[in-house]
Parts: C-alpha cells; structure tokens; sequence
C-alpha cells in the first residue's frame, strides 16, 4: 500500500516541462454504483465533491484504486469518508463512497 500525503497540490497533477511546471485539476465523474452508495447511505454529493477536492490523504491499495480519505466531525462523533477512485480512466471514475465510525481500522 502506497500512501501519499498532498499538501499544497491535493487533487491537482502536475505535469513536468523543460523549465515550468503546469497543473491541470483531475476530473471526476461519478459511477452508477456510487450514485446509487450515495443516495442510499444518504450521503452529501457535496461532501464528496470536496473530499475530492480537498483529501485530509490519498492511498493508493493492491488494486490501483485512489481513496480519498476525509475526517469530519458529525453531532461529536468522528467519521472517516473513503472515496474510491479509478484514476486510470478519462475522466476519473468514482468507483464507491463510504463513510465509516471504525477510524482505528483505517489507521497507519
């Protein structure tokens, strides 16, 4: 598992040139399935759209999936949100989103 903490680029790629460096931001479009996660887990579109924007990390697993992970604090009581992306399609495809209570599972 590789983990790749961004801080100043977060979604943001960069691409190398003689002498600059450009940044294009990654677009995103949304599977059936994670449409249907969403809606069912009752799930902000907004919420997902900024973890996007704006990861607290991104681990890229076994499989090649990026997930973007996001903490958040409901009603005082962490959440972890975990988006799972497939970074090797145009646009980027958002494969599922979940949110979870069990951080000490998702820890280092």
């Amino acid at each position: 598992m590789i983990i790749l903490k961004l801080v100043s680029i977060r979604v943001i790629r960069g691409q190398k040139t003689s002498r600059t460096k450009t940044w294009t931001k990654m677009n995103f479009k949304y599977s059936k399935h994670a449409i249907e996660q969403i809606d069912h887990r009752n799930l902000d579109i907004k919420l997902i759209d900024e973890i996007l924007e704006n990861p607290d990390r991104i681990i890229i697993d076994a499989t090649g999936l990026s997930i973007y992970q996001k903490l958040d604090i409901i009603n005082q009581k962490p959440y972890l949100y975990r988006v799972f992306v497939n970074a090797k399609k145009n646009p980027a495809l958002i494969v599922t989103v979940y949110r979870t209570s069990k951080l000490e599972k998702y820890e280092d």
